[in-house]
């Protein structure tokens, strides 16, 4: 049978039909090599911020979470501005071949359908107001995927999602797919103007702040005031990093206690800066930048970069799941902040629609484990 399905092809590449040894901290010991080597993010050099957030053209999907941040790698590594991403079998389906000496690149796919599916039947059997709460607070903290709670850890300790590794190929490796269309039917500063706009963020200008004694001229958020505060427009290099710095600061807004509730609001503002929970929160807010960047078009750059790579790298290197946790973080901040302006994100979204393979419509667009469904391999591995 497979004889038949690759008839077409005069190879198959190594796709990896094995379980990655340590996917989390192979992808943690990439950053940490960026930052040790670089002093900065692999996406902050050569990175076009132009190119679509990496999306699946044959099943619809868009990568979330770690997998962007993998995929994004990739390409900021290779210099590839093709955000398609496809396995072995989706290619070959479509008629598609692999290029000779290809390198795919494995995602992980949670999935949690089993475990909500059986809480919603206990649910329907328990008779006690009781006994329903607790089922209710269960459900409720799987769909989270948070750890924002102690329930949550619990259900994490009792009860694991099943996990799956596939690989896929950059759309620059697969022979026949049509050019990526790239046409940009809006003016990504004007669209992001409206972004920010809808959300409804209190904006000022100033060259200097005064910040609990500290003299500040950079951009930040003040979670005490509910503001950004951002230098004036002619200070930046372009039209594109001014944007890029200020979506990062909305970023930060979304963890006001009336929107996300990110912040402490007992913590002291030194106390806070020399945190690792700020580490943490720069660097969710440095993923969702990129991809709300991405999304909108905005080629620009966000300031003071430098400031938090040691932080950074105290992280990382302490716990190889910081990553992943802060990447399931930014998914909300996007969303939060599109939750605001939906027609926008159709607008914006409107550039993988365009992209999609002929038999696939938005409507249709599966989820990310039925779309690998022929392509996964399941493994015992529990979830972070």
């Amino acid at each position: 049978m497979l004889g038949k399905q690759n008839s077409k092809m005069e190879h198959r590449p190594s796709d990896g039909h094995h379980q990655p040894k340590n996917f989390r901290q192979d992808l943690t010991n990439d950053l940490i090599k960026s930052l040790e080597e670089s002093d900065g993010l692999p996406w902050e050099f050569g990175w076009d911020t132009s190119v679509i957030r990496p999306f699946n053209p044959s099943s619809g999907v868009k990568y979330k979470g770690v997998n962007v941040v993998r995929l994004l790698k990739t390409q900021a590594d290779l210099g590839l501005n093709d955000s398609r991403w496809m396995t072995f079998k989706q290619a070959n389906k479509a008629g598609y071949s692999i290029r000779k000496g290809a390198k795919s690149v494995v995602i992980e796919h949670w999935d949690w359908s089993h475990l909500q599916a059986a809480h919603k039947e206990e649910l329907k059997e328990q008779d006690d107001p009781g006994d329903q709460a607790i089922r209710k607070a269960k459900e409720a903290a799987l769909k989270s995927y948070g750890r924002s709670s102690d329930e949550t850890h619990e259900v994490y300790r009792k009860e694991r999602p099943r996990v799956f590794f596939s690989r896929v190929f950059n759309g620059a490796d697969i022979v026949g797919l049509p050019e990526i269309k790239r046409e940009v039917h809006w003016q990504p500063n004007e669209l992001a103007e409206q972004l920010i706009a809808a959300t409804g963020a209190k904006i000022e200008h100033s060259d200097v702040s005064i910040v609990h004694g500290e003299i500040m001229s950079a951009a930040y958020y003040r979670p005490t005031q509910d503001k950004i505060v951002m230098p004036p427009r002619d200070r930046f290099k372009s039209e594109g990093d001014y944007y890029a710095t200020l979506l990062h600061e909305l970023a930060h807004w979304t963890g006001h206690p009336s929107r996300l509730d990110r912040f402490k609001p007992d913590q002291t503002y030194k106390g806070w800066l020399s945190s690792p929970e700020y580490a943490r929160e720069e660097l969710r807010a440095e993923i969702a930048s990129v991809l709300l960047s991405s999304m909108v078009g905005i080629q620009g750059r966000v300031q003071n970069h430098a400031r938090y790579v040691q932080s950074w790298l105290t992280l990382l290197k302490q716990n190889k799941n910081e990553i992943f946790y802060a990447a399931r973080e930014a998914e909300k901040i996007v969303d939060c902040v599109f939750g605001y302006a939906p027609k926008l994100r159709e607008i914006v979204e409107s550039r993988i629609t365009d992209n999609l393979l002929p038999k696939q419509r938005p409507h249709e667009a599966m989820n990310e484990t039925e779309a690998f469904e022929e392509d996964l391999q399941e493994v015992d591995s529990p979830a972070p």
